[in-house]
């Protein structure tokens, strides 16, 4: 197997660094969450007036590790959902014909595009 897809992983990734808005909400984005509301909400679970019932077996955690694993789910997805729209784009302005015709195989486009996807996440 050749090494093309490094040559499109390398282009997902300089364009990533480039647009400062998209690596600027990709860094802030989930920071953002964690502080508002995963620390602002926090303080309403931990007051001694709410009693939850304890469940045998069942790990009782905070708040904020529990908005953690469902920040990074989410910032995840979305960021791979994003990731596609490059395709779109690049097909649009006529630059994956340009891909598609160079003797590189198309799956080594995909693997790039997608390797750069689960980077940026």
């Amino acid at each position: 197997m050749g090494k093309e897809f490094l040559t499109i992983y390398w282009r997902e990734m300089i364009r990533f660094v480039r647009f400062r808005g998209q690596l600027f909400a990709a860094l802030v984005q989930p920071a953002l969450w964690l502080l508002l509301f995963g620390v602002a909400m926090s303080s309403n679970f931990a007051s001694d007036t709410i009693v939850f019932p304890t469940i045998p077996g069942v790990v009782d955690i905070d708040y904020l590790t529990f908005m953690a694993a469902g920040v990074m789910a989410m910032t995840a997805l979305f960021t791979c959902l994003f990731g596609g729209m490059g395709l779109l784009f690049d097909k649009n302005w006529g630059i994956m014909k340009e891909m598609l015709a160079s003797p590189m195989r198309s799956y080594h486009i995909q693997l790039g595009v997608g390797l750069g996807g689960v980077t940026k996440s």
